[in-house]
């Protein structure tokens, strides 16, 4: 079984969320199983701040900091749990392990700096650091104070604030991560950073035409960067017609990236939704609904002539390689 690392994966919120609900050893108890049984040794494990609270009711800006604050604490207070089966990587020094066991390998993001309200919130980025958080987005689909999402104003980019938190990123050695931002901020990204930079969960436009999907132009510019695109699981940036969204057609948008920008540039960047709460009865695909069926991708890279070495730097070495390019 060849490991994977998923460069995206929501499972904070899902902590946070069970954690409201008195549950304990959440990711033991809800998750650990189905990313073994997937081969998923590790994964960039994100804090998003959702628009409404549980209860349904919508999250104004004075509530933002209080609740991403209350995230994090759910965050660590699942961590004090962990034993020796679960790795938190930080450093260059945790990276000589990583993948070299059969630990579970988590590198801690945010989805979006929203809660970031002013120059002085900025700070809030030392702080992550502090704890533990090496990879960040400026915005999830939203307009904010540092970047526009895929819902914003599409000749809106980056701020001069967002400038500021990209350099302060970087200094720290946190990845920036563009998955979510519109077209004019991605470019602004791409002038500022002097870094490897991800796309952890983006597919490609050219695949499949969807705002939040990579144009060719876009992919060969971040793969310049020495940076990675982990490709995204969700059936509606894959394909526009329902009979397509399978794994198959998943494995189509790895190659299409591949040969646009090389193997090193793409990676895998599930976004698995089924543990998510949801209106939708299945937000993935045909042969890759969760995290139990990761083999599959490895199984149809084989079947279209990839070896075992070229599939590892898919899986989790590209993602690796970012990392050691960055972390302090």
């Amino acid at each position: 079984m060849i490991k994977i690392f998923d460069g995206h994966a929501d499972i904070w919120n899902d902590v946070h969320d069970r954690r409201e609900r008195k549950e304990e050893n959440i990711f033991k108890n809800n998750h650990y199983e189905r990313l073994k049984k997937g081969g998923v040794n590790g994964g960039i494990f994100v804090i998003y701040l959702p628009e409404k609270y549980t209860n349904g009711e919508k999250i104004h800006d004075e509530g933002l900091l209080p609740l991403f604050k209350e995230m994090l604490n759910s965050a660590e207070k699942e961590i004090e749990s962990f034993d020796e089966t679960v790795k938190i990587i930080k450093t260059k020094e945790d990276l000589k392990s990583f993948f070299v066991d059969d630990s579970v390998n988590i590198v801690k993001g945010i989805e979006g700096l929203k809660a970031i309200r002013n120059e002085e919130s900025l700070e809030l980025i030392d702080e992550l650091y502090k704890l533990g958080y090496r990879v960040c987005s400026l915005a999830w689909n939203e307009e904010n104070i540092l970047a526009t999402g895929t819902r914003g104003n599409k000749d809106r980019g980056i701020t001069e604030l967002g400038k500021k938190c990209i350099m302060k990123m970087e200094n720290l050695g946190m990845v920036v991560d563009v998955s979510h931002l519109n077209e004019k901020s991605f470019w602004d990204v791409i002038e500022v950073a002097k870094k490897p930079i991800i796309a952890s969960h983006s597919a490609s436009s050219k695949e499949c035409k969807h705002a939040r999907n990579l144009t060719d132009d876009q992919i060969i510019a971040l793969a310049k960067t020495g940076g990675v695109i982990g490709v995204n699981a969700y059936r509606n940036f894959l394909d526009h017609i329902e009979e397509n969204r399978t794994v198959e057609r998943y494995v189509d948008h790895i190659e299409h990236i591949i040969s646009v920008a090389g193997i090193d540039s793409v990676g895998i960047g599930f976004d698995f939704c089924e543990y998510l709460p949801s209106n939708e009865e299945d937000l993935n695909l045909e042969g890759l609904r969760s995290a139990r069926d990761s083999q599959n991708v490895v199984k149809v890279l084989r079947e279209r002539g990839y070896s075992d070495s070229e599939i590892e730097l898919i899986a989790y070495k590209n993602f690796k390689r970012v990392f050691e390019a960055i972390f302090k």
